[in-house]
Order: C-alpha cells, then structure tokens, then sequence
C-alpha cells in the first residue's frame, strides 16, 4: 500500500477557531508507493465524522482540492492515497473545524427606546434603549453593534455584548436607533431601528411655561399647552384631569 499523504493541511480554516468562509482548501505532498504498482491517486472527504473514512469519498489525481463547508461546528478533513490495484494507505484526519455561513435570526427581534409616560416622547439628553430576539443556530450571538443619532445623521455603530444600555440624543429633533447582531463567526444580521423625538428637558417646548423636565417630576405631558400642573385653593390640579391635595 501507498504511504499515507505527507504535510497535510487545510490553509483556509484553523482548528476550532469559527469562520464564515464557505469553502475549504486543503493540500498536501505526494505518497510514495514504495515497490508497488504506483499509480497513486487520493480520496478525501469533508463530514461530520473524525473517525469517517474517505473510502466513499472524492478521488482526485492532485494534491491539493476545495470543498463547499456546510455549517457546523464539528467538521473533519480526511485524505488517503491510494495506488492503481485499490490498495490504500491510512487516512489523514484534519479538524474539528467550525463554519457557519448564516447570519443570526431575527423573527422575534426587536429594539425599543424608552418613551416618556405622559407623552410620545423622550427627555433628553439620554434616552432608554433595550435590544433582543435575536438567535444563531451555530455560532452563536457574539453581541451587537448599536448607533444612536439625530435622523438624516449618520453615526458609527459601537459593539456591545449588553442588551440595554442609556443612549445619547440630540435634544429637541427626532432621534434614530439601530442595532444589528453579529455571530462568533462574524456574520451580521439585519438592521432594526426605532425612532423617537426627543425634548430638551431645559426647554418649554409645549409654552405653557414649565420645562420638559418639570413636566416629567409633575407627570404632564410637555408636548401639550393644556396639560399642566397647576396650583389653586383646591390644591395641585393637574390639566389632564387629576387632582392632588
């Protein structure tokens, strides 16, 4: 039988390191047939198996091919050499090597900025933000890359493995979030964004001469003239139709 296939290596995956790169190459040197009939050629397979033998696998004449990886985090390379009359050598095992080709689910994702309760707004300069839903069947979810800004501005998302997180805003415009996951793999998912607009908490913004973060503390809603906190003989009225004594 043929000596088994020296120096092999697949160049384009390390082992057990994850890596989206959907094809894998492997070479090696030629085997030797000693005495014998000569002839050699090489079976090799790529499977899920590290005691899988290329018996039923690809034949080739050269010493170097590429394989379509599928996803999965327990891949195996085999080589033999085998020479004309079908004797074959020991197989050389390479792996485990870990791909995964698709980008993290997002069915059940979702963003949210947190909004004021006595409005549709955020009070700035800092809003609430929380992030989640996202799934990966191979990887796994390594984090996300997340960007707050004035709409029509763009930012330069920052990674964060957190699921929550205060945001800065531009104070009295419409503010824009996004977020997307990545995988350990370095696959994104798709980009969620929510948007809100948001007060300066030092400005009147409804006139009605309390600032946004006053109206905040009293519970009115900053955007409208007709709630407000007002004081009478009766005690605290609120505009909105509440009354505290």
């Amino acid at each position: 039988a043929p000596d088994e296939p020296g120096a092999a290596a697949v160049t384009t995956h390390a082992v057990g390191v994850w890596s989206r790169a959907a094809e894998l190459r492997a070479q090696w040197q030629p085997a030797a047939d000693g005495a014998g009939v000569g002839g050699v050629s090489y079976r090799w397979k790529l499977s899920e198996s590290a005691g899988g033998s290329p018996g039923d696998g690809w034949r080739t004449a050269g010493t170097s091919v590429a394989a379509v990886a599928p996803s999965s985090s327990n891949l195996w390379f085999a080589v033999q050499a085998v020479d004309a009359f079908g004797n074959a050598s020991g197989a050389v095992v390479l792996g485990p090597y870990f791909v995964d080709t698709v980008p993290p689910g997002s069915a059940d994702a979702f963003l949210r900025l947190q909004r004021s309760p006595f409005g549709p707004y955020a009070v700035g300069p800092r809003i609430g933000a929380e992030w989640g839903g996202f799934t990966d069947a191979h990887s796994g979810i390594a984090g996300y890359y997340v960007a707050s800004h004035a709409c029509g501005v763009l930012a330069v998302p920052l990674f964060t493995t957190a699921s929550a997180a205060p945001l800065a805003a531009a104070c009295g415009v419409t503010n824009c979030a996004r977020v997307y996951a990545v995988d350990r793999a370095g696959n994104a998912g798709v980009v969620l964004s929510d948007t809100v607009w948001v007060l300066d908490p030092a400005d009147d913004t409804d006139g009605d001469g309390f600032t946004a973060a006053d109206e905040e503390v009293a519970g009115s809603n900053a955007a409208d003239p007709a709630s407000v906190l007002r004081i009478g003989l009766a005690g605290a009225r609120n505009g909105g139709g509440g009354t505290a004594t």
